[in-house]
């Protein structure tokens, strides 16, 4: 849940959540889960002049990886790294955006302590702690994490990362409210 742009000038903190209430069982589902990871790239490189190069998606899941490349390519917004988490690891981008983004219907959220199968089964491997280490440190510049904050609040790591990220006003929700600057005016500031 956080946007994190850090350089000498200036230093700015966004976090990312996106309220949802769908499942990632289908082809279709995924292309719309992928496609706010992908306008976050497209912002990075038309609005910001990040050069794609420089950019990097990660996801737990090998769907997204395919369906994300496909959307990209549509785009025509060529050259953005996309892979799962697992195969990000020892690599480094300035700009990471990280899909947490498995989801399901409110209702179906347990809200009192919720069992590690639930868990397992609601956000499978984005409740590993190394999975989340790798995730979040690929990042040298900035990380923009895409999440269902309240289904991610019912994995104490998620929870903690949320609250944190929360009392440093660094969310944004939703997920289209993101917004980029230049970085050419970013750096005057």
């Amino acid at each position: 849940m956080l946007w994190c742009l850090t350089n000498a000038h200036y230093e700015r903190r966004i976090s990312v959540s996106l309220s949802a209430s769908y499942s990632s069982t289908s082809l279709h589902v995924i292309s719309m889960l992928v496609s706010p990871q992908v306008r976050v790239a497209g912002l990075l490189i038309k609005q910001s002049g990040v050069e794609p190069e420089h950019i990097a998606i990660l996801t737990p899941y090998n769907a997204q990886v395919l369906e994300i490349k496909m959307i990209l390519k549509k785009r025509h917004l060529a050259n953005v790294s996309v892979c799962t988490i697992m195969k990000s690891q020892g690599s480094e981008w300035p700009y990471v955006i990280l899909s947490a983004v498995r989801s399901c219907p409110i209702s179906d959220i347990e809200s009192d302590r919720p069992s590690k199968a639930w868990l397992g089964k609601r956000l499978g491997f984005i409740t590993d702690p190394n999975q989340v280490n790798v995730a979040i440190t690929r990042a040298q510049d900035g990380l923009v994490i895409l999440g269902n904050s309240t289904l991610l609040r019912c994995c104490e790591l998620w929870k903690r990362l949320l609250d944190h990220y929360y009392k440093e006003h660094g969310v944004v929700n939703p997920a289209s409210d993101i917004k980029v600057q230049n970085r050419m005016s970013a750096a005057k500031k």
